[in-house]
Parts: C-alpha cells; sequence; structure tokens
C-alpha cells in the first residue's frame, strides 16, 4: 500500500497499481517479457516513494542474466527508476534501512544497494567457498542465499545455504560497510 495504491507484482513479469477506492487500475508497467522466463516469487517493498522488487530468473528458452533482476520503479507513476543485474535469482523480498537496500541472492550474496540510484555500496558472500552447482538448470552458489535480509539497530542478518548436511552460515553485518559483526 502507497497512500491510496495497492501495488503488486505479476506472474508474467509485470508491476502494478490499483486505486484502493475504486479497485481500477492506475497504471501497469511490463518489467521483463514473460515469454523469457521471469517471474515473481514474493510481493515488492515500498520506501521512500519507490518501489522495489526483484525477479526469479527462471532457466527458459531464451532467459538469461537480463532476467536476473531487481529494479526500482516510483510508485506513484511505475516510471523505472532504475535496474541491477544480480547472477541469480532475488526470490524474496528486499529490506530499506535508512538510504540503502539489502537483497539476497541465489548467487550466495546480500547485496547492499544506494536505494536512490541503484548503485553498489557492498555485497558479501554468504557461504565460506565460492563454488557452483546445478540448481534449477542454472549455476547457483552452493550456498545460495534464499532468506530475506533483517536490518536491525545499524546491523543487517542474513542466512546462506539451503542444505543443513552443508551447513547453514548466519551473518551479522554492519548495515552501513559490510564489516562482519559475528557469524555463526
Amino acid at each position: 500500500i502507497h497512500g491510496n495504491l495497492i501495488i503488486d507484482t505479476t506472474a508474467d513479469g509485470a508491476l502494478f497499481a490499483l486505486d484502493a477506492r475504486t479497485g481500477k487500475e492506475v497504471w501497469t508497467t511490463q518489467v521483463l517479457d514473460y515469454k523469457t522466463g521471469v517471474h515473481q516469487t514474493s510481493g515488492p517493498l515500498i520506501a521512500d516513494g519507490k518501489v522495489f522488487a526483484g525477479r526469479g530468473c527462471e532457466p527458459l528458452v531464451g532467459a538469461g542474466p537480463d532476467n536476473c533482476v531487481i529494479t526500482a520503479h516510483d510508485a506513484a507513476t511505475g516510471r523505472e527508476l532504475w535496474r541491477f543485474y544480480t547472477d541469480g535469482p532475488v526470490r524474496l523480498a528486499p529490506a530499506v534501512s535508512g538510504d540503502k537496500l539489502y537483497f539476497a541472492c541465489d548467487d550466495g550474496h546480500l547485496y547492499c544497494l544506494h536505494a536512490a540510484d541503484g548503485t553498489l555500496a557492498w555485497k558479501f558472500r554468504g557461504g565460506p567457498l565460492d563454488r557452483l552447482v546445478l540448481g534449477n538448470d542454472r549455476l547457483i552458489s552452493i550456498y545460495p542465499a534464499r532468506g530475506a535480509p533483517v536490518v536491525a539497530d545499524g546491523t543487517v542478518y542474513f542466512a546462506a545455504s539451503v542444505w543443513p548436511f552443508m551447513g547453514v552460515f548466519i551473518h551479522a553485518l554492519d548495515a552501513e560497510t559490510g564489516e562482519v559483526r559475528w557469524t555463526n
């Protein structure tokens, strides 16, 4: 919800806003071509007049790295403000704290972007090794970061790995610098 707008994503790569009072469409923006294998796995995050949403880039015919993105759109108009490319699907909603946007990715990293322009502030690999495995017909980290990050009191928390037999790595990082506060 943003003012009188209900904003959400669609399974076919679009972002839309409805008037909460009437249910009528206010705007729709096609973010990616659904024919190239894209889907939204969680709802968007709205902060400071911007709509942030990542995409799960499934490996269908024609899919490629251009579908692995997180975007920012103007909440009032749907106009794209910026687009950041990742090396894997962004499966869960990001988090915002201050002027930073945080999100986890199947490439095993936690990313921190400047929310205003989408430029990279820092990124942190969640697993102990930079190794890849075949997952969903694409190479992903053997320690994918599939949980949504949480930011509290200047610390961002996230976990990497989905296979308990390989270990799960939980991190607390300085939200501004990405420096490790602790790792479990």
